[in-house]
């Protein structure tokens, strides 16, 4: 890692002793920057493994696991007049509501500021390099942020990504008081939006064992067999805490459905498994296998996959949210911005659900769904979307748009995993 050289090392936090010294020292701070690490690859119930937060003068990296009171936080994450500074924050913000009974208010995102001006590199690492001549290592990217004791790489890697969130506002604020107002608008809507953010935590459900790609070509018979190798596998990565994938594959999975082995000895001749997932699982393949074929064959119409906010959406419900999409696209390629800023997903699928469609601005301001600000800029457009939805979509535009929100879902996925924070955030 190229890095400035000459800063002292970050201030490593484990006690609660030091935690509230920390705490009492940062309310009295106008701004602090935050980042937050945690474990989604490496366990199956990931945790908050680091709270990173830099001031002007120092880093911090609070260690969570260490079992300290990381309720100390609550009443600094609340407070508006200290200045919050992420990168990125949705991620973040979920992680720590999800640990923490904690509000969080007086957010800046540089990501969202970076995307509403139009700059060439938005994410991170790249905004490091252009604006400071930092240079990441790319390979602590994918960290066990849950493992102890940290690397000395990992802790310099951990800190930049607060180090320079508070220059970087300054030099962003700079550029975004000379932008359009709708501009700074919409980046103070979108504050607003993440602030509110609430963690969807969803039970698991054996039936979205048809997330697994080419389960659909698989007979009724070996569909019930893969749901129940399902279910084993989660049970298995709930009680070993390990990521689903790296107990069973979903190729092995499918597999093991397709060629439905009798015995640990047809298990081994198959070569279906490596002899090492073979020795730990075997036998609790076998029995998921043995129960799937003494169940009956399960047909279409007896699958309840999870349902998406788009899978919800009626067929004239999903008209209109397409015509909202495209109006969205073409006005975010015209004025260069990211398209979540134009309208964010959850206004669109609130504006397909109305029950009347506005057709006046009076009417779309009065549903309660937009911001008065959006109504003023964009109401005419949005007016036009609803009031012109495609009335019959073909079996192709139809697949083609459940093809679009798989995308959605892959790029919301992607962005929430891990350090990977490149994704869109509609």
């Amino acid at each position: 890692m190229e890095a400035k050289r000459g800063l002292k090392p970050p201030v490593y936090v484990d006690t609660d002793a030091a935690l509230s010294r920390l705490i009492a020292s940062l309310r009295t701070q106008p701004m602090i920057a935050v980042d937050t690490e945690a474990n989604p690859l490496f366990a199956y119930r990931e945790k908050l493994c680091l709270i990173q937060i830099s001031t002007r003068t120092k880093d911090y990296i609070v260690d969570p696991l260490s079992g300290i009171d990381l309720s100390q936080f609550v009443p600094l994450f609340a407070d508006p007049n200290v200045v919050k500074i992420f990168h990125d924050a949705e991620f973040d913000i979920l992680m720590l509501k999800k640990t923490l009974p904690v509000e969080m208010l007086g957010i800046y995102d540089t990501k969202v500021v970076a995307t509403s001006l139009g700059l060439s590199t938005v994410g991170l690492a790249p905004i490091l390099k252009e604006f400071f001549g930092v240079i990441l290592d790319k390979k602590y990217q994918r960290s066990d942020w849950g493992r102890r004791p940290l690397t000395d790489g990992q802790l310099d890697y951990a800190r930049y990504d607060t180090h320079f969130l508070i220059p970087l506002m300054a030099d962003l604020r700079e550029k975004m008081s000379a932008a359009d107002e709708v501009n700074q608008l919409e980046v103070a809507s979108e504050f607003r939006r993440v602030e509110q953010l609430v963690p969807d935590v969803k039970p698991f459900n054996p039936d979205d064992f048809v997330r697994i790609k080419g389960w659909d070509r698989l007979d009724p018979v070996n569909r019930r067999t893969l749901r129940e190798l399902f279910v084993m596998r989660h049970e298995l990565a709930d009680e070993f805490d390990r990521p689903a994938f790296k107990v069973l594959p979903n190729d092995v999975l499918l597999s093991l459905a397709r060629s439905q082995p009798t015995t640990l000895q047809s298990l081994k001749k198959s070569r279906v498994m490596s002899e090492k997932l073979r020795d730990r699982h075997g036998e609790a393949v076998m029995a998921a296998i043995s129960r799937g074929q003494k169940l009956s064959p399960l047909p279409d119409d007896k699958i309840h996959r999870t349902k998406s906010d788009q899978d919800r959406l009626s067929d004239e419900q999903r008209d209109v949210y397409e015509a909202l999409r495209n109006w969205r696209k073409n006005v975010a390629a015209k004025r260069g911005v990211d398209a979540s800023l134009v309208l964010p997903r959850p206004t669109m699928f609130a504006l397909s659900r109305l029950r009347s469609r506005p057709k006046t601005l009076e009417s779309l301001l009065g549903c309660g769904v937009l911001e008065p600000w959006r109504v003023s800029h964009y109401g005419e457009g949005i007016v036009s979307a609803l009031s012109q939805p495609v009335a019959h979509r073909s079996r192709h535009s139809k697949s083609e748009s459940s093809s679009n929100g798989m995308r959605d879902r892959r790029r919301n996925k992607k962005r929430r995993s891990g350090n990977n924070r490149s994704g869109d955030s509609s």
